[in-house]
């Protein structure tokens, strides 16, 4: 477990006073409650099958959301970029199995909390639980578009939301069948929009 660097602390607390301001106070007690874990390329934050430990702040790196159905074949479900918060939440909230694992596209750094502290925030820092309340009606809405991009868009839609997302940085980081099954199109596909964008 490593303490929060000034850089780090400092992008989690311009993200944080975006919507939610604390006193000076009430920061340092954040502060106390948090910790920054370095992770590697293709190491996992949390796996399918495990409980979740913690939720994370993603300060740098990428990462995704993948599922392995029993053949052991991988469908990634979403992808992070710097500044998201990294968690199974299902797990996490209710205690259960994870069902999906969280896994490292290129090594990244999050500042962190477990559940222990997790409820400490919520008790002695109640502006946060507006704050996350917040970010969930927010990936909630990411979410719901998502579904309707992945659902009705045409192929070059769902490539265009890729890249509206700037997920066109992970493109060096991740296969063509990976993203192609991604925005669930043939890698042939993905190809054609990649050399219109191109144009």
């Amino acid at each position: 477990m490593k303490f929060l660097n000034e850089t780090v602390w400092n992008d989690l607390r311009r993200k944080i006073e975006r919507r939610c301001q604390l006193s000076e106070k009430q920061w340092e007690r954040l502060r106390q409650l948090t910790h920054i874990r370095e992770i590697t390329r293709e190491e996992y934050f949390s796996r399918q099958g495990e409980a979740v430990a913690a939720a994370g702040f993603l300060h740098s790196g990428h990462f995704k959301s993948v599922q392995l159905n029993r053949g052991g074949k991988e469908s990634i479900l979403s992808l992070y970029m710097p500044g998201a918060w990294v968690c199974d939440l299902e797990s996490f909230v209710h205690g259960t199995t994870g069902r999906i694992s969280l896994q490292a596209i290129t090594d990244s750094v999050l500042v962190c909390f477990d559940k222990r502290a997790e409820q400490a925030i919520y008790r002695e820092l109640p502006e946060l639980l507006k704050y996350f309340l917040r970010i969930h009606q927010d990936y909630i809405i990411l979410l719901q578009h998502k579904l309707f991009i992945m659902q009705y868009g045409s192929a070059r839609e769902k490539y265009e939301y890729f890249l509206a997302m700037n997920y066109g940085e992970l493109i060096p980081h991740l296969t063509q069948r990976q993203i192609a099954a991604y925005l669930g199109i043939t890698p042939e596909f993905l190809s054609v929009q990649k050399g219109l964008s191109k144009k």
